[in-house]
């Protein structure tokens, strides 16, 4: 599997965007922000091969003081 970072045309936020077979010709996306649909491939950004052993990890914020 592959993960692709894009970026929308129209109100220009990325977003992420993964495929099982890596052929992006004429796939298309709805942005997670604006709705509106786009090619793909005509606004990638970075291309990531998904690792499968990819750990997880936690974050944890300290409270804030009064």
């Amino acid at each position: 599997m592959k993960l692709f970072l894009v970026r929308c045309p129209h109100c220009h936020n990325a977003m992420k965007y993964s495929c099982d077979d890596g052929i992006l010709t004429g796939k298309r996306k709805a942005c997670v922000y604006c709705g509106k649909s786009f090619l793909v491939r005509k606004n990638l950004t970075v291309q990531k091969e998904k690792s499968p052993t990819m750990t997880a990890f936690s974050v944890s914020f300290d409270e804030p003081k009064a």
